[in-house]
């Protein structure tokens, strides 16, 4: 909600570009305190059983979220891609 209502604000005393340079600001300064301060992992005990991709399909609860992520990206690379390249065939330009 802050960002819906001081977005604008901002981006008018600022302007655009000036909100864009201020993101990378604060995107930069959150790496380096992110690196600054959180612990560093530790490495695993002992090594993890290797598996297949055979064996991870196998998993029969896991069947409804593998289905339900190839329809997502399918439905959003309609969207994005496909269907505003059928425009153009149709005669639109692409600023419409």
């Amino acid at each position: 909600m802050i960002g819906l209502i001081g977005g604008p604000l901002l981006a008018a005393k600022i302007g655009l570009s000036g909100l864009f340079y201020l993101l990378a600001l604060l995107g930069f300064l959150a790496m380096v305190l992110s690196g600054l301060f959180f612990p560093s992992g530790k490495p695993p005990q002992q090594e993890e059983p290797q598996t297949g991709m055979a064996q991870i399909l196998k998993h029969t609860d896991l069947r409804p979220i593998y289905l339900a992520t190839f329809i997502l990206s399918f439905i959003l690379n309609l969207f994005f891609f496909t269907y505003p390249l059928s425009w153009t065939n149709l005669g639109l330009e692409k600023s419409q």
